[in-house]
């Protein structure tokens, strides 16, 4: 027996290529189609109109990257010292940013522990072991620092300026065997009698004797590189670096145009 089978439909049958799936909606119908975007830099986020799919494919389901040549740009990323904007979800701007990077790596914006002003320069006691970046800008904080290690970062000395308000120790070392390294910033308006730049004492009265009123840290290694210490005011001439033992490392760094003696 003969069966002869007739194709109906004329040219208007489409036959599916099962090796080349399609892409979106306008090639086929879909049960559950979605919305992905091309990610061009690999962040796990695209850019621009999404597309609606029927298969991922080498979209992301994630969109908002407001640039997607660089992966560290996208919604929700940590800001970097760049000059460009990394977190896009979020109001942007890296005047007064300063980043804390763990020593694991992990890292988050705590700008707002930093953020003081010209006349009322912030205080913050901070006891985490790491690196602060600063970006190029003045900052106005007298930084607390309590922990081992301690880095930091600003972009250079004619880029990061911190001013101290001429209120306080811009940086306060209260951590014996502390390993702390300053790079890359200018160090200005400290004001006291126990290191106006730089301290281990606790005392900073110029009434009282850094040793009888608690002493201060032991075996404190710091390092200067590429820093500037210029118009701090040391009251008493006991020093704008004051460390009770340890090292002291400058590199490429001046010392200059300040009242007091190193």
């Amino acid at each position: 027996m003969l069966l002869l089978l007739a194709c109906v439909g004329g040219d208007d049958t489409k036959i599916p290529d099962e090796t080349s799936p399609p892409d979106s909606v306008a090639d086929t119908e879909c049960a559950a189609p979605f919305t992905g975007w091309v990610d061009a830099d690999g962040d796990g986020f695209g850019a621009g109109e999404g597309v609606t799919l029927c298969e991922l494919g080498e979209h992301v389901l994630q969109g908002g990257d407001c640039d997607d040549a660089s992966a560290e740009s996208y919604p929700g990323a940590p800001e970097l010292c760049d000059g460009h904007q990394n977190d896009c979800s979020a109001a942007w701007t890296q005047d007064d940013l300063v980043v804390h990077e763990d020593t694991e790596g992990n890292r988050r914006d705590v700008s707002a522990d930093f953020r003081g002003s010209a006349g009322s320069p912030a205080e913050p006691w901070w006891e985490e072991s790491g690196t602060l970046e600063l970006c190029e800008a003045t900052y106005h904080f007298n930084l607390r620092f309590v922990s081992d290690s301690l880095h930091l970062k600003g972009l250079g000395a004619d880029r990061t300026i911190l001013d101290g308000g001429g209120t306080d120790r811009l940086l306060y070392i209260a951590k014996s065997d502390a390993v702390v390294t300053v790079e890359g910033l200018t160090m200005t308006r400290g004001w006291g009698c126990y290191g106006t730049a730089i301290s281990v004492w606790q005392a900073n009265s110029c009434s009282s004797s850094g040793a009888s009123s608690g002493g201060g840290y032991g075996n404190v290694s710091l390092t200067l590189r590429d820093v500037v210490i210029e118009g701090n005011e040391n009251l008493k001439g006991n020093g704008l670096i004051s460390l009770k033992s340890g090292v002291l490392s400058l590199i490429d760094s001046r010392v200059q145009d300040n009242l007091g003696d190193v």
